[in-house]
């Protein structure tokens, strides 16, 4: 079998629980802007100049998600 990948957490940082987040990728751990609305964080950092953002919801701690 491969080597198994560490997981890690992409955005580390808890004052981000319950919002949605922009990042310029899925490798980078930089968030651009942040809120409660999706399109208006979106817009947020197209504004900053990242034409393609990589939009994520940060569930609140302790929550359970299911995909």
């Amino acid at each position: 079998m491969g080597a198994m990948r560490q997981k890690k957490p992409i955005v580390r940082n808890s004052r981000y629980s319950n919002c949605f987040v922009a990042m310029p990728s899925f490798k980078s751990g930089r968030v651009v802007a942040h809120g409660p609305k999706a399109s208006a964080v979106r817009q947020q950092a197209v504004d900053k100049g990242y034409d393609t953002p990589v939009l994520l919801f940060i569930p609140p701690k302790g929550a359970v998600c299911l995909y």
